[in-house]
C-alpha cells in the first residue's frame, strides 16, 4: 500500500487513510472510483491503458469498459474536473487516461507518513505496489542526505543500547493487523445462535470469560458464558432493562453497562449479585486502568449499537466508590457529538468518536489537555484497545461490509502513534461489527450484526388519526434500508432510497395502484430528497457529486442539475447540510442543518437555493416543511434528548410540542397540517406517533417495537389516507477468536 499523500491544485489525495479532500472539505468518493484515482497518480504524467485499470481494479470481478468510464466520471466530479477543458485527468482515446495535473512536494512533516487516518466513511480495495509520487532531483538528493545521516545515527544509537528492549511503537509488527483479521476470518468459533440479537461482546481480561447483551428474554440483557469451558450461559441481568455496553473490570470482578430502560451507567459483580446504577444519565462505559472509575458518553444511545449518533454529548468520569462526576470534553471541542470513550491500558488517556452525521473522527484525549485528532472514521465507529507484549494498541472497524481494521501503537504519553498505524482491509463477504479484543491481547471477539428493514404502513379511514388501524406490511423485500420517502403530488407514486449492502444507493418508485416497484432507469445513484410539483421529476442527490441537487425524470431517466451548491463543499459542515438538506413543497427553498461555534442550527436558503443562507434558529436540527411551506417541524435539543418542535421564518424561538420522549424524530406533516408525524423513542423502545399542532394531543400509530427494532422516514399520503414508515430489524450472533501467544 503506498503511503503518498498526493496534492494538485486545491486537492489532496491520502493514499493510505484512502480519503480525497477539496478545499480541505473530505470529498466522497467510491472505493473502485478511488482506485482509479490513486493508479493514475501513480503513474502520474503517463498513460494507463484501459486493460491495466480494469485488470488492477477489478480483477475480482468481470466487468465492462463501461464500470470504468462510470467511476472516471466520479473521479472528475469529485476533483472539480472538466471533460472539455481537462486540469487533472485526461482521456487518451482508444488507449485509457492519463494524469496531467502537476503534483505538489509533500510537506516535511507528512514524508513518509504511514496510514495516518482511521479508515474513512467509503472504504475498498486498496490498489497495491503503487509507487509514490515523483519528486525534482535536488529533493531527492537532499533526502537521501538525510537518510544516510539518521542511518548513522541509529547505527550509533542501537550500538549503545543493545542491552535494552526496542519497543514495538517504533516499528510495529505489518502482520499485526492481518494475524487479527486472519483469526477473525477464519478461525473464529461463533458462540452465540440467536433468531433475534447478540451483540455488544465484551472479554474478560484473560479472555477466558465473554459477556454480551442478549435478546433472548424479550429484553436485552447481560449474558456471561465460559469462552474455555463448557457450560450454558448466565444471565447477569434479569431486570428488563434493555441493558446494553457490557465491559469488564481490570481485576475482572465487575461488568459495567448501559441501561436502555432505566437509564444511565450501571455496575454488577460479574460473578452474579444486584446491579447498583453509578450514573443516572449516559452510556458506553469505559473502565480506568486502576478500576476506579469509568468513562462514558453523557447521551443515551438512540441506535441499539451505540454510539453518540444524532445526541448533544460529551465525556465524562465518574468516580464508581463516590459517584463524583468530572467532565473531560467540553462542548465543541473537538466539534461534534462525543462518545463511544475507551481507555487505554497502560495510560492515563482516552481515545473517542466525535460524530458530525453523516461522518465522523477519532480523537485522544488526556485529562487536563485538549484533545488530538486521530483521523476521519464514521458516525458507528467503536475503538477498542489492548496490550500485547507489552505495547498498547489502539484499532477500529469501519464497515461491516468491506470495512479496513485500522490499528495504531500507543507511544509515551498515551498518545497512539498514527505515523506507525496500519490498515489492513476486511474481506467483502465479512460482516464484523463491535470488535474487541481482551486486556492482555490473547483474544478477539466481534458480532456479525447486520439491520435489515421494510416499508410499513398505517392506514387512516374517514374518520381521521384518532381511528387508525393496525399497520400492515407495504414491501416486505428486506433489504438493510428503506428510506427518504417521498409521495408523489397526486399520492399514486411513493418514491424511496433503497440498497443493497456493499451497493449504490438507489432511487425506486412504487405504484400503489399496481403494487409493482421498479428502480429508476438512471445511471444516477441517490438518495430521494422530494418530488419535484410537476409530478414527474425528483429531486436527488448523487453520492458522486454530493453538491449537485439533480433533477431527475422517473419515466425516461433523464437528468439535470436544479442547482448547484459548490459553495457548500468549502464548508466545514459541508457533508450535513447534503444529509439534511429539505426542499420546500414549491421547489424554491431549502433548509438544512448546520453548524456556528460548536452549535448546531436550521439555515434557510432562498430561491437562489446557493445564495446566503440565514439561520433560522440554534439547538435545532433535521425536520420537514409543512404542506403550505409556511413552517418547519424540527428536532430540538433538550440535553442529550430531542423534541418535536414548530419553527417558523421570523419566529423568535421554536415551539416545542413533544418534550416527555428521550427522542421525537418528525418527518412530515398532515396534508391539512394539523398533525406532525414522528419517530419516538421511550424507556428505549421505539414507535410511531403524531402531535396535534394546536393541542399538543399525542395519537400513538404503532406498538411499541421489540429491544432490537426501530422505526424511522414516517411520510403521510397527500389523500390523508395512509401513513407509510422504514420498520427496521437488529439480528446477529457473536464470534470469538483466539489470537495466540502475546
Amino acid at each position: 500500500m503506498t503511503e503518498a499523500i498526493y496534492r494538485f491544485g486545491e486537492v489532496e489525495v491520502d493514499a493510505a487513510g484512502r480519503e480525497v479532500r477539496r478545499a480541505g472539505e473530505r470529498v466522497p468518493l467510491e472505493p473502485k472510483a478511488l482506485d482509479v484515482l490513486l493508479l493514475l497518480l501513480a503513474e502520474a504524467g503517463r498513460v494507463v491503458d484501459k486493460r491495466r485499470l480494469l485488470k488492477d481494479v477489478w480483477a475480482d470481478v468481470h466487468v465492462t469498459d463501461a464500470s470504468l468510464a462510470r467511476a472516471i466520471t466520479q473521479v472528475r466530479r469529485a476533483l472539480g474536473d472538466d471533460i472539455r477543458a481537462p486540469r487533472f485527468v485526461e482521456t487518451v482515446p482508444t488507449r485509457g487516461y492519463r494524469f496531467i495535473g502537476r503534483l505538489e512536494d509533500a510537506p516535511a512533516a507528512e514524508r513518509g507518513r504511514g496510514a495516518d487516518a482511521v479508515p474513512p466513511e467509503r472504504a475498498g480495495d486498496a490498489v497495491r505496489g503503487a509507487p509514490a509520487p515523483r519528486h525534482d532531483r535536488r529533493g531527492v538528493r537532499w533526502r537521501w542526505a538525510g537518510v544516510l545521516v539518521l542511518a548513522g545515527l541509529l547505527a550509533a544509537a542501537i550500538s549503545s543500547s543493545l542491552v535494552r528492549r526496542s519497543t514495538l511503537a517504533a516499528n510495529p509488527p505489518p502482520d499485526l493487523g492481518a494475524m487479527m483479521l486472519a483469526a477473525a476470518t477464519h478461525q473464529a468459533v461463533q458462540m452465540t445462535t440467536s433468531r433475534g440479537l447478540d451483540a455488544d461482546p465484551a472479554l474478560s481480561p484473560d479472555g477466558s470469560q465473554l459477556a454480551y447483551a442478549s435478546d433472548a428474554s424479550g429484553a436485552l440483557e447481560i449474558v456471561v458464558r465460559s469462552r474455555v469451558a463448557a457450560g450454558q450461559a448466565r444471565a447477569l441481568t434479569s431486570n428488563g432493562g434493555d441493558n446494553v455496553d457490557p465491559t469488564w473490570s481490570p481485576d475482572a470482578q465487575w461488568i459495567a453497562y448501559h441501561s436502555r430502560r432505566f437509564g444511565g451507567v450501571w455496575v454488577v459483580p460479574s460473578g452474579g449479585g444486584p446491579p447498583r446504577q453509578v450514573t443516572t444519565e449516559g452510556s458506553s462505559p469505559g473502565w480506568s486502568p486502576d478500576g476506579r472509575s469509568l468513562v462514558y458518553q453523557t447521551a443515551g444511545e438512540a441506535d441499539v449499537l451505540g454510539g453518540a449518533g444524532g445526541s448533544p454529548s460529551t465525556l465524562a468520569i465518574v468516580d464508581v466508590a463516590t459517584g463524583a462526576v468530572r467532565s473531560l470534553t467540553q462542548p465543541g471541542s473537538p466539534s461534534g457529538f462525543h462518545g463511544s470513550p475507551v481507555w487505554l491500558p497502560g495510560h492515563d488517556a482516552i481515545v473517542f468518536v466525535s460524530v458530525r452525521v453523516p461522518a465522523a473522527d477519532v480523537w485522544q484525549v488526556t485529562p487536563g489537555q485538549a484533545p488530538v485528532r486521530l483521523g476521519g472514521c464514521h458516525a458507528t465507529c467503536r475503538p477498542f484497545a489492548f496490550r500485547r507484549g507489552g505495547q498498547t494498541w489502539v484499532g477500529v472497524v469501519r464497515g461491516a461490509k468491506a470495512g479496513e481494521l485500522w490499528l495504531a501503537p500507543v507511544g509515551t504519553g498515551g498518545r497512539p502513534d498514527i505515523t506507525a498505524a496500519r490498515v489492513t482491509r476486511l474481506p467483502r463477504a465479512a460482516s464484523i461489527t463491535d470488535v474487541t479484543v481482551s486486556l492482555d491481547g490473547s483474544a478477539l471477539a466481534y458480532s456479525d450484526a447486520e439491520r435489515t428493514s421494510e416499508a410499513w404502513t398505517v392506514p387512516i379511514p374517514p374518520e381521521g388519526i384518532g381511528a387508525a388501524r393496525a399497520p400492515v406490511v407495504l414491501l416486505a423485500e428486506r433489504r438493510p434500508r428503506y428510506s427518504e420517502f417521498a409521495f408523489s403530488p397526486d399520492g399514486q407514486r411513493l418514491a424511496y432510497t433503497t440498497s443493497r449492502l456493499g451497493d449504490r444507493p438507489e432511487p425506486w418508485v412504487h405504484d400503489l395502484g399496481t403494487n409493482v416497484s421498479q428502480p429508476i432507469a438512471t445511471p444516477v445513484a441517490g438518495f430521494v430528497k422530494a418530488w419535484l410539483p410537476d409530478g414527474r421529476r425528483l429531486a436527488l442527490i448523487d453520492p458522486a457529486a454530493p453538491f449537485v441537487l439533480q433533477g431527475v425524470d422517473v419515466l425516461t431517466g433523464r437528468i439535470e442539475p436544479l442547482a448547484r451548491l459548490e459553495s457548500w463543499a468549502r464548508a466545514p459542515d459541508g457533508a450535513r447540510r447534503v444529509f439534511t438538506l429539505r426542499l420546500a413543497p414549491d421547489g424554491q427553498r431549502l433548509f438544512f442543518t448546520g453548524e456556528e461555534a460548536g452549535r448546531l442550527g436550521v439555515w434557510l436558503a432562498g430561491e437562489e437555493l446557493d445564495g446566503r443562507p440565514r439561520l433560522l434558529a440554534h439547538d435545532v436540527s433535521f425536520g420537514t416543511w409543512s404542506s403550505d411551506g409556511r413552517a418547519l417541524a424540527v428536532q430540538q435539543f433538550r440535553d442529550w434528548r430531542t423534541s418535536v418542535a414548530i419553527l417558523r421564518p421570523g419566529d423568535a424561538a421554536p415551539r416545542t410540542l413533544v418534550a416527555d420522549a428521550d427522542h421525537a424524530w418528525p418527518n412530515d406533516w398532515s396534508p391539512d397540517d394539523r398533525f406532525i408525524v414522528h419517530a419516538a423513542m421511550r424507556q428505549g423502545r421505539w414507535r410511531l406517533e403524531a402531535v396535534e399542532v394546536a393541542t399538543g394531543r399525542i395519537v400513538r400509530l404503532t406498538p411499541d417495537g421489540g429491544p432490537t427494532e426501530y422505526v424511522r422516514w414516517p411520510v403521510w399520503s397527500p389523500a390523508g389516507d395512509r401513513i407509510v414508515y422504514e420498520r427496521g430489524y437488529w439480528t446477529g450472533n457473536v464470534w470469538v477468536a483466539e489470537l495466540g501467544g502475546t
